[in-house]
């Protein structure tokens, strides 16, 4: 004796179009898992190489290498390179209000002598060995704020290097 006994599906066990449709989701979910993980793993999200970056002035005399991408309250560091056609004493950096109202400075390498701000800029003052044309400084900060930060340095001697850091909560 053979007994076939129908089974009821659950609703929508039998639709095609609906399996379809989530297949379809599916693949965009996975596609889109993947593209952020790639883009993390490039450094998009902070530390790598698509994040490391540098920028200069027109007459290449400053660099300053930075990073593009970065998390609000996270350690960030600017490396700036200088190269004068004289030497001197002292050298003063200056940097712009927006920056300095949106970062918390934790530390300078050389420190700095004095510190003056007016409503544009901050400027910072540097004792230097006269005997070199060349200089290299380090600012060490952390961003307060999420959102795009513009960075503007204006080395004395030299012209202003601008750019952009992107801040992720």
């Amino acid at each position: 004796m053979h007994f076939e006994e129908q089974v009821p599906h659950p609703p929508g066990t039998n639709d095609f179009q609906f399996h379809r449709k989530q297949f379809f989701a599916e693949r965009v979910g996975w596609f889109l898992m993947a593209l952020y993980l790639a883009w993390a793993l490039v450094g998009g999200f902070g530390e790598g190489w698509i994040s490391q970056t540098e920028a200069r002035n027109d007459g290449l005399s400053c660099a300053i290498d930075y990073g593009r991408f970065g998390r609000r309250d996270a350690p960030f560091t600017l490396r700036i390179r200088l190269r004068l056609d004289a030497p001197r004493e002292e050298l003063a950096l200056e940097l712009n209000r927006a920056f300095m109202d949106h970062v918390r400075i934790e530390r300078t390498i050389p420190a700095y002598q004095t510190m003056a701000g007016d409503d544009d800029s901050v400027t910072l003052s540097f004792a230097v060995t006269p005997q070199k044309t060349e200089h290299s400084f380090i600012i060490e900060y952390k961003p307060l704020h999420v959102g795009t930060l513009h960075v503007a340095v204006q080395p004395d001697g030299a012209g202003e290097v601008a750019f952009n850091q992107f801040i992720y909560p």
